[in-house]
């Protein structure tokens, strides 16, 4: 437990008044376990006495309480904690990439998500109970299996394999395991492209509607936002983008995946631009 004692007083009293310090400002809160005396002791460089003074004045005063053949405890108390500064509007952005990510940031989007008739927000897989139980067993099974001293920077070999053979048999994309990176979702391949690929003034062209995810990550980047209408009948306005922008994303395949010609001339527009990527679904 991290306190920091004040100089004044003696020694038991500095420590006691540093505890209830912590309690008050709900750095510890009500109900939770203290260390040992002991423990205590060697972790702030005191004799053991004196945190065990220290204890039976808090103890006394109703601070803590004891369990037998357990320990200290923090008692229920009815002070008003202590309001703690929010960092937010205390500290000033110590950077550019965050002063732009604080202006991009909207807390309201998640509470728009209740009530609708399609809620199609990022996260929320249907649940079924089978399925779940089935994963779970195989996860258990490949925990067993699993080498702990080994770590994949770029992911599993064998999963990349896997995403090779897929784009080979599914898109006609030649590629080797090295060239592939498995990233733990959009977000991260979003950002992990924005820091490759865009300089502060890029424009990037992002489809509307869009997913705000990528809007916040590559506005945070610095990047200019152009958005480009996409529509059922011709999906992903490549004309349009051909003229503005230097990245695009592409977020919903069933929208844009028109007809096979569209998805050929997005490619080939893609593979001729200099520093271009495309992020999404491939």
């Amino acid at each position: 437990m991290f306190i920091e004692l004040d100089g004044k007083g003696p020694s038991y009293i500095q420590v006691a008044r540093a505890i209830k310090t912590a309690i008050l400002e709900g750095r510890v809160a009500s109900g939770d376990r203290l260390p040992t005396t002991r423990a205590l002791a060697h972790e702030i460089g005191l004799s053991r006495i004196t945190v065990l003074t220290a204890y039976e004045q808090l103890r006394a005063e109703g601070v803590i309480h004891s369990r037998v053949g357990s320990g200290s405890y923090v008692s229920h108390l009815q002070a008003d904690v202590i309001a703690r500064p929010s960092i937010a509007r205390t500290i000033e952005p110590p950077s550019r990439y965050a002063a732009r990510a604080r202006q991009l940031q909207n807390r309201t989007i998640p509470r728009q998500h209740y009530g609708l008739r399609f809620d199609m927000q990022y996260g929320r897989p249907v649940t079924n109970l089978v399925l779940n139980n089935v994963w779970a067993r195989e996860l258990a099974k490949a925990a067993v299996v699993t080498p702990l001293d080994q770590t994949f920077a770029q992911g599993l070999p064998a999963l990349r394999e896997q995403v090779c053979r897929y784009l080979a048999h599914r898109r006609g994309i030649v590629v080797t395991p090295e060239d592939v990176l498995i990233v733990n979702g959009f977000q991260q391949a979003i950002n992990l492209a924005g820091r490759v690929l865009v300089d502060e003034g890029d424009t990037v062209v992002l489809e509307d509607p869009h997913y705000f995810g990528a809007h916040q990550a590559l506005g945070s980047h610095g990047a200019n936002l152009l958005w480009v209408p996409t529509s059922v009948s011709i999906g992903f306005r490549v004309v349009v983008a051909e003229k503005v922008g230097t990245f695009a994303v592409r977020e919903k395949e069933a929208v844009l995946d028109i007809g096979g010609r569209l998805r050929q001339r997005v490619l080939l527009w893609l593979a001729t631009r200099r520093n271009t990527a495309f992020a999404g679904h491939v």
